[in-house]
């Protein structure tokens, strides 16, 4: 219960979860809806790498309320990442524990929808989630194709720096067509395509920061 001292670690644990998860519910301020949503992207792009930490897994519930405000709030801010966000974690997520494909489609579609390819980090989540977890090889190299083209065409030439992005698209472009062997019997995610999909990530984001700037 708030107030009463933990007796050991699994409750203060507990404590520390409820009291996050109340002073997230008294927000009403959509202003704090960039607060709120970076802090858990940031929050979930560390429990990513802590997978091996057993007490990272008590975050998990912090970084849920974090974004379940922010999908509340505002599900439209930074063109719906929330729902990509969630797309992504019911991809891991077994339908038994409340995930699963149908959720974790669902929330890809509103993602795309709100988007609408202006950010490019939704279809890389879609195939490294979504596509991994129904071991579909051609859905995830068809997404990740399209967004290293869309990159490459979104790309300001006059620029260096996006002439050394549009290169490394092209070199990443060819090892999709050499490289991308199926991994299904050890597991999608040690296959090169989590080498793929973060250095994506990395150049889908810069991507859309070349379109967007006013140079």
């Amino acid at each position: 219960a708030a107030g009463k001292k933990p007796a050991n670690q699994a409750e203060a644990i507990e404590q520390a979860v409820e009291h996050l998860e109340k002073g997230v519910e008294a927000i009403k301020d959509k202003k704090l809806v960039e607060r709120l949503f970076w802090t858990g992207n940031c929050w979930a792009g560390w429990l990513n790498l802590a997978k091996k930490d057993p007490l990272a897994l008590f975050d998990i519930p912090k970084v849920l309320s974090l974004m379940t405000r922010v999908k509340d709030l505002d599900d439209q801010y930074f063109f719906g990442g929330v729902h990509a966000f969630f797309g992504a974690y019911y991809a891991g997520l077994p339908s038994i524990a409340g995930g699963g494909v149908d959720k974790s489609q669902k929330e890809f579609d509103i993602a795309f929808g709100i988007s609408n390819k202006r950010l490019l980090l939704p279809y890389v989540l879609y195939a490294e989630q979504f596509a991994t977890l129904i071991k579909d090889e051609a859905l995830f190299d068809k997404v990740l194709q399209e967004v290293l083209e869309r990159c490459v065409a979104q790309a300001r030439q006059t620029k260096p720096t996006v002439q050394l992005l549009k290169r490394r698209l092209r070199d990443e472009i060819q090892l999709l067509a050499r490289e991308f062997v199926p991994q299904m019997e050890h597991g999608w995610a040690r296959s090169p395509r989590t080498y793929i999909c973060s250095s994506l990530s990395i150049h889908a984001f810069a991507s859309f920061i070349a379109s967007s700037a006013s140079f």
